[in-house]
């Protein structure tokens, strides 16, 4: 009786660190994540978002689990911070593989926008009060 292969049930669960750029601080704002498939985008599944205090050191991870090997986007969002799409490349799923740690992502924060709303403005024109008297420019008062 032979072995049937189970590749079709092996999930593995990756999982980044989402910081600052500036302070490489976890990111302890609302965030939400998603997988997508790299060729066309296409929604995979919602990522998880884990927070923990270990020894008072902030964690913070988004985390998905992949069933099939191939090319991701991990789309991961925070309240102040530009979006950000993080390439995935997954190229097998090994046998007795169930997470796999990657890289840490740093989100950036977004731009301030500084709108000023100003009052009435007035423009006058004025005619000149100069003039050419041969080779002297004279004001008229």
């Amino acid at each position: 009786m032979k072995k049937e292969k189970n590749s079709k049930n092996r999930e593995l669960t990756i999982y980044m660190r989402v910081k600052d750029h500036l302070t490489h601080d976890d990111i302890d704002s609302t965030l939400t994540a998603r997988l997508l498939l790299a060729k066309d985008s296409s929604f995979v599944d919602s990522a998880k978002i884990a927070k923990t205090n270990y020894q008072g050191q902030r964690f913070t991870y988004a985390q998905a689990v992949l069933k099939d090997a191939g090319k991701y986007l991990m789309e991961i969002k925070a309240n102040g911070y530009a979006d950000r799409y993080v390439s995935v490349d997954i190229p097998k799923l090994y046998k007795n593989e169930q997470f796999r740690e990657l890289k840490p992502v740093y989100l950036r924060m977004k731009p301030r926008r500084h709108e000023v709303e100003l009052g009435e403005v007035v423009v006058r024109a004025t005619k000149l009060k100069f003039y050419m008297d041969g080779d002297s420019l004279t004001s008229r008062d």
